[in-house]
C-alpha cells in the first residue's frame, strides 16, 4: 500500500466467495480497490491480473491476496455453539451469586456456587475435547476453556469461604472470598480476549 502512493498499481485482490460489504468490514480500504471476482469465473479473474501486469511494468511487486471467508467447519460449529450454551446458562447463575455475596446470604452463595460448579463440571470435558478437535476457532475455545476454568475455581474458593464462615473462621473466610474474586477477574480477562478473537 506504501508503494501505491507512489502511483503505481501493486495490489490487485481477489474477492473468494465474498462480498464488497464483507470486504469493507474488514478493511474499507481493501473495499475501494478495483478487484477480481472469482464469480466471475477463474478465466475472468487471470485475464484482469494478465491486463494488469500488461498494463504495469514491474510484475515482480504484484501483490495478488485472496480475499475469503474463514471456512466454519462442523467442529468448529460445535464448538462455538457448546460455549454459547455455557454462556447462556453462567450470566444468571453469577448474577445470584453476586447478589447474594453483597447481602451476606452465606447459604445462598454457597448453593449456587455448588450448583456452578457441577455445571461446569459436566460441561468442561465435552468443551475440552471439542476445542481439541477445532480448527479456525482453536485459540478462541481455548481462552473459553481457560475462562471457565477460572469460573470453576472461583466457585471452588467461595464455597470453601462459606464453609469457613459456618465454622467461625472469618478471617479465613475472607482470604477464600479475595482469593475467589482474584479468579473471577481472570476468568473476565478470558471472555474479553475472546470476545476480541469472534
Amino acid at each position: 500500500m506504501a508503494r501505491e502512493r507512489n502511483g503505481k498499481k501493486v495490489i490487485l485482490p481477489v474477492w473468494h466467495e465474498i462480498t464488497q460489504e464483507d470486504v469493507a468490514n474488514y478493511s474499507p480500504i481493501l473495499a475501494g480497490k478495483l478487484a477480481a471476482n472469482t464469480n466471475e469465473g477463474i478465466d475472468t479473474v487471470i485475464d484482469e491480473i494478465m491486463t494488469v501486469f500488461e498494463e504495469e511494468n514491474f510484475i515482480e511487486e504484484i501483490i495478488i491476496p485472496v480475499i475469503t471467508k474463514q471456512p466454519l467447519y462442523p467442529s468448529d460449529k460445535f464448538c462455538l455453539q457448546k460455549i454459547e450454551e455455557i454462556c447462556k446458562w453462567i450470566p444468571p447463575t453469577g448474577k445470584v451469586i453476586n447478589e447474594a455475596a453483597i447481602a451476606g446470604d452465606y447459604l445462598k452463595l454457597g448453593l449456587n456456587c455448588v450448583l456452578l460448579k457441577k455445571y461446569l463440571d459436566s460441561q468442561q470435558p465435552i468443551l475440552i475435547q471439542a476445542t481439541g478437535k477445532a480448527i479456525t476457532k482453536k485459540v478462541l475455545a481455548k481462552e473459553f476453556v481457560s475462562a471457565f476454568k477460572a469460573m470453576y475455581k472461583a466457585a471452588d474458593l467461595h464455597v470453601k469461604a462459606v464453609d469457613s464462615f459456618h465454622r467461625g473462621e472469618i478471617d479465613t473466610a475472607t482470604e477464600f472470598m479475595i482469593e475467589g474474586r482474584r479468579f473471577n477477574r481472570i476468568s473476565k480477562t478470558h471472555i474479553e480476549n475472546a470476545t476480541k478473537l469472534v
